[in-house]
């Protein structure tokens, strides 16, 4: 029997074009008819999460910023927080700075992006790679490292990750390096915008999807073998223990190697089949 089912979104339950396709929309509604809890697990923030469950139209837990939040829609405060330290977020910045990347700061509902991310969103979207757009969502633009100073003691405690844009790969291996030096992170990689630039996201050391999913079930009293996951990117993959792993059907292939079964693609009926097939 399922009891949970904790959904990845961008790749997973969103398309390409960043929506919630109408199958997988009433698929998670005649879920949760039946009982069963969602969780969006995703790298985004609690804001993108509760604007997507509002589009969904189901209430749905939160664990978001790859684990570093755990919420639900319904509630207004946080079961569980894992914020990064303010001054390893500053440092962060720096190191980035050194490498010529985009730092980008998320607390749950702001995101504070430095100037450059604009240019990276505007020509992803000229070459067909659109960013979701949520308009309930506050998003502050950062134009210096004089602004960052000013504006990180005011979110102390609410820095649940940082993510740097790396415009230039071939700068990768010595910011990975700068980041292992400096000690105490979670790092992961991936390709965003349609390989456009490398994207790094940071949390504070230990910090997982599969290590907060896992949290959830305890509060819930939910096992693994009454829980179904989705998902599509490497960062899924601290998941595979807290239940049966579905992977997309556009996932990377190191994720279909690992998972419990393949479904569709995030583009068609990938997450609306294996919902109808498996919840019964």
């Amino acid at each position: 029997m399922v009891r949970l089912m904790a959904l990845d979104l961008d790749g997973t339950l969103l398309n390409d074009q960043k929506q919630v396709p109408e199958s997988a929309r009433h698929a998670l509604q005649y879920a949760e008819k039946q009982g069963v809890t969602v969780a969006f697990c995703s790298g985004r923030n609690h804001a993108d999460a509760l604007y997507i469950a509002q589009q969904v139209g189901i209430p749905v837990w939160s664990i978001t910023t790859n684990g570093a939040y755990l919420g639900h829609s319904g509630a207004e405060d946080a079961l569980q927080l894992q914020p990064l330290p303010e001054e390893k977020a500053a440092r962060i910045i720096a190191i980035s700075h050194r490498f010529h990347g985009v730092p980008c700061v998320y607390t749950p509902l702001v995101e504070y992006n430095e100037a450059g991310y604009e240019e990276i969103v505007d020509y992803a979207a000229k070459q067909g790679n659109p960013v979701l757009y949520n308009p309930t969502k506050k998003e502050h633009l950062v134009h210096d490292a004089k602004e960052w100073e000013e504006i990180l003691p005011h979110v102390a405690g609410q820095i649940m990750k940082c993510i740097v844009f790396l415009p230039n790969p071939d700068e990768f291996p010595g910011f990975e390096a700068a980041l292992h030096e400096e000690g105490g992170l979670t790092v992961t990689t991936s390709i965003m915008f349609g390989g456009l630039v490398v994207s790094v996201e940071i949390n504070r050391e230990g910090v997982t999807k599969g290590g907060t999913l896992h949290r959830l079930q305890e509060h819930l009293g939910i096992s693994p073998e009454e829980t179904l996951i989705f998902g599509d990117s490497g960062n899924d993959l601290s998941m595979i223990s807290c239940g049966k792993f579905l992977a997309m059907q556009n996932a990377q292939p190191e994720v279909q190697a690992q998972a419990w079964e393949i479904t569709g693609d995030n583009n068609t009926d990938g997450v609306a089949s294996a919902v109808y097939r498996l919840i019964k």
